[in-house]
């Protein structure tokens, strides 16, 4: 069941101008915007919901050797599930154009029942 807070959320990023997607509580991506739709070369009606462990294997993060980095080892993760917004420069595989850095924002998804998922805005860095 999507938490009252993803519904609420997906709302604001649908009308964001920055790239963003939302995270449910098992690192799903439940929505993304068109923004970031234009990043990832393919529409969330396309997709739907991605699971954490197709997204980390399309996108990364990346190590300094381009090696995959499960996203449980990011700093921002384990902030954000403690309720705490987050900030981080990460290296993504953008299909099509390579690994870039990137910024990364979350802001993590908290109601009554607690940490239903984060919404997470990105930029490539340097913009």
């Amino acid at each position: 069941m999507v938490s009252l807070e993803l519904i609420l959320a997906r709302n604001l990023v649908s009308t964001l101008h920055l790239a963003a997607v939302l995270l449910d509580e098992t690192q799903t991506i439940v929505f993304y915007n068109p923004p970031a739709a234009a990043l990832m070369g393919t529409n969330f009606e396309d997709t739907g919901p991605i699971p954490v462990e197709s997204w980390r294997d399309t996108y990364g993060p990346l190590g300094p050797g381009g090696e995959r980095i499960p996203a449980e080892r990011l700093p921002i993760t384990s902030v954000l599930r403690r309720g705490e917004p987050g900030h981080a420069t990460v290296r993504l595989q953008i299909p099509g154009r390579g690994p870039s850095d990137f910024e990364v924002s979350g802001l993590p998804l908290v109601g009554e029942g607690g940490y239903s998922g984060a919404l997470v805005v990105f930029w490539k860095a340097g913009s």
